[in-house]
C-alpha cells in the first residue's frame, strides 16, 4: 500500500492530439479511435506504414516534406512523443523552468523495449540522456517489458520507488511507436480487428463479434510524487495511488491467457482485503478490454470472480477509444479518477451470451471516486491499480 503518493501532472499526446481536452471529449461520448490516426489495423500496409498525422503535427513538421524522412525511425519518433507528453505533465504539475529531478520510468507495451532501447543506445550513447532531459529527470529508474502492462507496472515501480525513500519524484511515460516488424507479430497472430465492407476497423471492446484490437503510436506521462511534497508546493494534486497488485497466471501460455480467468479475482480479492479494501468501496472499474476474444474473457472472468455474485461497479472498456498502446489505459483511467465521464465502450453493440459481465452503457461521472484499473497481459501477467480522488 501506498501512503503518500499522489499524482499531480498528466501528459498525453495519441490519435485524439495533444492534452487531455481531445481523449476526455472521446471518452465521454465512447468514439471509436480515428484509424486514420494510427497505424495499425488488420488492413493497414506493413511494408512502410504511414506516419500518423498527428507525429507530424507535434514535431513541428507536418508542413516539411523533406524532413518528415526523420519520423520514419521509429526511435525517432518515440522521442518526440516522449518530449511532448513529458512537456505537457511537467507544465501541469507546475515543474515548468524546475531543474532535473528524480527517476525515469519508460514503458514500451509493443514490441521488445530493452533490447531496442539497447541497441539504439549502443549506437547512440547520447539517448538516455537526451530522453532524460526531455522529460525533466535526473537518472533512469528503469524500463519495462511486460507487454499490455507495461505502463501500470512501471507506474507501480515508479511508486514504490518512491514509497521506499529511493527518489523523490518519478515520471511514468509509456510510449510507442510501431514498426512493420511489430505490424507483422500481430497479424499472425490473428490479434488485430479488420474493417468491415466500407467501415473502418473497431476494436468492439466486449462485443459479441469483437474481432481484435486496432493500435496505435503514442505516449503518456505521469508525474508522481509524495503528497507532502505538492501541497508544499502549492502544487494540485490530481489523484492518489492508493495501492497496487501485480500477478501472474502461471496457467497462461507466452502468448495467451490463462485457463480460469476467475482465479486471478480470486486472488485480487484476498489481497485487497490484507490492504484493508473493501471491493463495495470501488466507484468504477477502467479494464483492459481491447476487443480480443480471449482477453475479454480474461477481464469479465478476474471481475466475475472478485465480486461473485454481488454486484459490480460500473466497467469502462477505453481502448477501444484510446487504441492499444501508447499509455490510453492508463491516460483514461488518470482521468476516471479525477471525476472526468467515461461513456460506452466503442463499437459495442450486442452482447457476449459467453461473457458474465458487459460495459457499462453511457457516460458516468459521479463525484470523483475510488477507480480500480487492470490489464491482463498475453503471457498472463495481470496488474491492478487503485487510485483514489485527491
Amino acid at each position: 500500500m501506498f501512503h503518500d503518493l499522489v499524482i499531480t501532472g498528466l501528459g498525453r499526446v495519441g490519435p485524439h492530439g495533444l492534452g487531455r481536452a481531445g481523449l476526455k471529449r472521446a471518452l465521454r461520448e465512447g468514439l471509436p479511435l480515428p484509424t486514420q490516426r494510427c497505424l495499425a489495423s488488420e488492413d493497414a500496409p506493413i511494408s512502410s506504414p504511414s506516419i500518423p498525422d498527428f507525429v507530424g503535427r507535434v514535431a513541428g513538421k507536418e508542413t516539411h516534406e523533406s524532413q518528415v524522412a526523420v519520423l520514419e525511425d521509429p526511435l525517432t519518433r518515440a522521442e518526440t512523443l516522449v518530449r511532448e507528453a513529458a512537456r505537457a505533465a511537467r507544465r501541469e504539475a507546475g515543474l515548468d523552468g524546475e531543474e532535473l529531478r528524480g527517476e525515469l520510468w519508460i514503458a514500451i507495451s509493443l514490441g521488445s523495449p530493452q533490447r531496442r532501447l539497447q541497441r539504439a543506445a549502443e549506437r547512440d550513447p547520447e539517448l538516455w540522456t537526451r530522453w532524460l532531459t526531455i522529460a525533466g529527470a535526473e537518472r533512469l529508474g528503469g524500463t519495462v517489458s511486460a507487454r499490455e502492462a507495461s505502463g501500470l507496472i512501471a507506474l507501480s515501480e515508479a511508486g514504490k520507488a518512491i514509497e521506499e525513500g529511493r527518489t523523490d519524484r518519478a515520471i511514468v511515460i509509456e510510449v510507442d511507436s510501431i514498426t512493420p516488424r511489430i505490424l507483422r507479430a500481430h497479424r499472425r497472430l490473428r490479434a488485430l480487428a479488420p474493417g468491415v465492407g466500407d467501415l473502418p476497423p473497431i476494436a468492439r471492446p466486449f462485443d459479441r463479434l469483437r474481432r481484435g484490437a486496432v493500435l496505435s503510436e503514442g505516449a503518456t506521462a505521469v508525474i508522481l510524487e509524495r503528497a507532502s511534497e505538492a501541497t508544499a508546493r502549492d502544487a494540485r494534486i490530481r489523484s492518489r495511488v492508493r495501492t497496487h497488485f501485480i500477478q501472474h497466471d502461471e496457467s497462461a501460455t507466452p502468448y495467451g491467457y490463462g485457463t480460469d480467468p476467475r482465479a486471478l479475482g480470486f486472488t485480487l480479492a484476498a489481497s485487497l482485503h490484507r490492504e484493508g479494501i473493501d471491493p463495495r468501496t470501488i466507484e468504477g472499474i477502467v479494464c483492459g478490454a481491447r476487443g480480443s476474444v480471449p482477453a475479454d474473457a480474461q477481464e469479465a472472468g478476474w471481475i466475475q470472480g472478485l465480486y461473485g455474485d454481488q454486484p459490480h461497479p460500473p466497467v469502462f472498456a477505453p481502448i477501444g477509444t484510446t487504441g492499444l498502446g501508447g499509455g490510453g489505459l492508463l491516460a483514461a483511467a488518470c482521468l476516471a479518477a479525477e471525476g472526468a465521464p467515461i461513456g460506452g465502450s466503442a463499437g459495442f453493440a450486442e452482447r457476449d451470451p459467453n461473457l458474465p459481465i458487459r460495459p457499462h452503457p453511457s457516460a458516468v461521472s459521479p463525484t470523483p471516486g475510488r477507480i480500480l484499473v487492470s490489464t491482463i497481459a498475453t503471457g498472463g501477467t495481470g496488474a491492478w491499480l487503485v487510485l483514489d480522488p485527491r
